[in-house]
């Protein structure tokens, strides 16, 4: 049915008093494009994590680079370095390369 509405302008995009009154579609629809209204920018931000954020493995919300715990579900983050000695832990490996610390 909404198909025919829009088909003979009857529909959201139509007249139907949307807005009301002679006011001009761009005016009457300004969320429609002729403003920013529903939130800021209109670039694409999907997969532009920032280098000092650390998504949770749960919730995969972002938290900040030194955070222990998710701020959204509380589960506990994987550490990025060393616990014994600070170091950047390299994937995959079973010890760290400087201290010898399990990982």
């Amino acid at each position: 049915m909404s198909f025919l509405k829009n088909l003979l302008g009857m529909g959201h995009h139509g007249g139907g008093n949307h807005g009301g009154g002679n006011t001009p579609h761009l005016q009457r629809n300004k969320h429609h494009g002729a403003s920013q209204s529903h939130g800021g920018s209109r670039q694409n931000d999907w997969g532009n994590v920032p280098a000092d954020q650390n998504n949770c493995g749960g919730c995969n919300s972002g938290n900040p680079s030194g955070a222990r715990f998710c701020q959204q579900c509380g589960k506990p983050l994987p550490l990025k370095n060393c616990g014994g000695c600070g170091a950047a832990k390299t994937a995959g490996a079973k010890f760290c390369a400087n201290c010898g610390t399990p990982q």
